[in-house]
């Protein structure tokens, strides 16, 4: 009998929490049913919004259905992921990643639209005519490309920023005025020591289109119809792991990307994180602007609640309020990811 009481004894010193723990969870389930349908019925939910931003190889060069075509890899995209996403096509045919080359995308109209569309997601794949001799600079290349990304990431939309690789080049040309096999292999550890170093996220078309000359024009630079329908799947099935949209209210949007482990699952739910979460941003120090403590909203707050009352996790930060359509969650770590 001694031993009985004791027991029930050691079960009431915890009863606290688990009545709170229960308690909270009941409120949340509660908000829950409440909030859903309201918000269902109010706002019917919105397309995620691609801005593809590019040059020639983004713009369709060289594709049956000519620039901005129903044939470059953009088209091919929206039509692969379907109607939930709104992509475009923000290719400039030419253009250069660095400033002061004549063709510089930060000139251009496609960037300034690209802007103006408020994306969701940004695919970057510029680099392949920067690596021309005549252009060439590791060193700018380097710092215009993080100002770029940058840019991007601090748009009111706050989209979730990809920086592909460039795709080979099968062109043997001498001289400095053509991109060519030499010229993209000396870009290609560039942009890979650049993902690694700055975390970010990547879609490495260098190493998917190696051994695939079947798949590009007779230039050897720009692809076939059946080339940038390549592209478009390798790109679509980053967007299918990564980019996976819960708890949608409106244009209120988690986007969870992978993990070191895999998806980021807790009780059968996907925590949104923000794929700039480096290391440094997800220990507590944002001031680079890519850890940052993002905020979600609504329904989508009380998804990521529920899952952490149920995980039992200790520890998570999560920010109420604000206007994000992110979550930042302690201790979990966001990497780059590549196909």
């Amino acid at each position: 009998m001694r031993n009985r009481v004791i027991h029930r004894n050691s079960r009431a010193g915890d009863s606290p929490f688990r009545l709170l723990a229960a308690a909270l969870a009941v409120l949340t389930l509660t908000l829950l049913a409440v909030m859903v349908p309201c918000e269902g019925e109010a706002h019917a939910a919105a397309p995620i919004k691609i801005a593809c931003v590019g040059d020639s190889l983004t713009d369709g060069s060289k594709s049956s259905g000519g620039k901005k075509g129903d044939t470059a890899y953009p088209a091919w995209l929206g039509r692969i992921l379907g109607s939930g996403y709104d992509v475009r096509n923000f290719g400039a045919a030419g253009d250069t990643l660095l400033r002061g080359t004549g063709w510089s995308y930060w000139d251009s109209a496609e960037f300034r639209q690209s802007k103006e569309f408020a994306p969701d997601i940004v695919i970057i794949m510029l680099g392949t005519n920067d690596s021309k001799d005549a252009y060439w600079n590791e060193t700018l290349y380097r710092t215009e490309a993080k100002e770029l990304v940058r840019v991007y990431r601090d748009l009111a939309s706050r989209p979730v920023v990809y920086f592909a690789s460039s795709p080979h080049s099968y062109r043997v040309a001498p001289g400095t005025k053509y991109v060519s096999v030499n010229s993209v292999n000396r870009l290609h550890p560039v942009q890979e020591s650049l993902i690694r170093d700055e975390r970010w996220n990547t879609i490495d078309l260098y190493a998917a289109t190696a051994n695939r000359r079947q798949l590009y024009d007779a230039d050897g630079v720009h692809f076939n119809d059946d080339g940038y329908r390549f592209l478009a799947e390798q790109i679509a099935g980053v967007m299918h792991r990564s980019a996976q949209i819960i708890g949608s209210t409106g244009r209120e949007r988690v986007i969870a990307n992978e993990t070191e482990n895999g998806a980021t699952k807790r009780a059968g739910v996907e925590f949104g994180l923000t794929s700039q979460g480096t290391a440094a941003g997800n220990a507590g120090d944002s001031s680079d602007g890519n850890g940052k403590r993002d905020a979600l909203r609504g329904s989508d707050a009380v998804v990521a609640i529920i899952a952490m009352l149920s995980a039992g996790i200790t520890g998570a930060a999560l920010v109420l309020g604000g206007r994000s359509r992110h979550a930042w969650v302690e201790g979990v770590r966001s990497r780059p990811y590549s196909i």
